[in-house]
């Protein structure tokens, strides 16, 4: 399981266990947080978290931009990358489940304590995190606030490398908050955890995942040509080719992140009881 850290083929072939796999780390990251860090948990679990996971997205960043050079349609390099936001998904969703997992096991007064900033967070809206958060809001605000956050992903992608990823997973921290508050009230008002569970789910997730896999979009096509630059490869029909896929996933980005606020100004809403 640990060659899942550096072994993007392993990743990719691998999904659900790379979901487990970032189940364990992201709680042992917590953990560590707890009794290392105490008072700064919110950050400092995401930062374990993100330097747990750098060697892993650096390889497949380096693997996208190497089969971009021996694939020679889009339509086909477009088909194989649906697999890396699959691998990104996995990673998302297994981050996001063992906050949620542990903001709703620990008792509400230690959890009030280690994620407080993720709870900040959640009311401030000049923070730089998606708005899957805040579903039943204006669609403008919506669109301002999500572009803002991938417009960072592709400038930390593009100067950083993999500075996006800390992004990434900030966001999926947050995210798994405001499920836990929602699964929290849920039970609180006499629900069982498992509609709690279902309902937080179907709240926040219909748009919360096309949004997150706009931001991995967008980090991967700005990845992928900030490589091709460092290693030189702008020359001829194969840096013609890298440019030109890192520039389409770009804008495919911005295409999901209008498709999941219109999800959440009129789908999400309908969950809102």
């Amino acid at each position: 399981m640990i060659e899942l850290l550096t072994n993007p083929i392993a990743a990719e072939h691998h999904p659900k266990t790379l979901f487990i796999f970032t189940f364990i780390t992201a709680s042992l990251a917590l953990l560590a947080s707890i009794f290392i860090f105490q008072t700064h948990t919110s950050i400092s679990s995401v930062v374990l978290i993100t330097v747990s996971f750098v060697p892993l997205i650096y390889h497949l960043f380096l693997a996208e931009e190497r089969k971009d050079k021996t694939i020679l349609t889009e339509r086909k390099r477009l088909a194989h990358h649906k697999k890396l936001i699959t691998t990104f998904l996995s990673l998302f969703l297994g981050c996001l489940f063992a906050y949620f997992t542990w903001y709703t096991a620990l008792p509400p007064d230690m959890s009030s304590t280690l994620f407080d900033i993720q709870l900040q967070t959640i009311t401030d809206t000049s923070t730089i995190t998606g708005r899957a958060i805040s579903p039943g809001t204006a669609f403008s605000y919506i669109i301002s606030k999500n572009f803002t956050v991938l417009f960072f992903c592709i400038i930390l992608s593009f100067f950083f490398g993999i500075g996006a990823l800390y992004l990434l997973i900030w966001n999926a921290s947050v995210v798994a908050i405001s499920m836990g508050n929602f699964f929290t009230t849920h039970v609180s008002t006499g629900g069982s955890a498992i509609g709690g569970t279902l309902l937080s789910m179907l709240r926040y997730l219909p748009h919360g995942l096309p949004e997150m896999a706009s931001f991995f979009l967008g980090s991967l096509g700005a990845g992928i040509i900030t490589l091709a630059a460092l290693k030189h490869d702008f020359h001829g029909t194969f840096g013609r080719r890298i440019f030109t896929d890192g520039i389409i996933l770009i804008v495919l980005a911005s295409a999901l992140l209008v498709i999941s606020a219109l999800i959440e100004v009129f789908i999400t809403p309908l969950f809102l009881f």
